[in-house]
C-alpha cells in the first residue's frame, strides 16, 4: 500500500494495516527472509 494510502486510513479511520516484506542477501544468496503485519494507531493530542 502506498505510504499516501496508509496515511489517508490512519487519518480517516485512526488505525491502519501495513504488510511488509524483505530478503536479505549476501554476495547474491539468499541469506534471510522477513515477512510481518503492523499495525498504526492514531492518537488525539490533548490540548495544552
Amino acid at each position: 500500500m502506498p505510504w499516501l494510502g496508509l496515511m489517508g486510513l490512519l487519518g480517516r479511520h485512526g488505525r491502519a494495516r501495513l504488510a511488509v516484506t524483505a530478503e536479505l542477501r549476501g554476495e547474491g544468496e539468499l541469506a534471510g527472509f522477513f515477512s510481518g503485519e503492523f499495525v498504526a494507531l492514531g492518537y488525539e493530542s490533548q490540548g495544552g
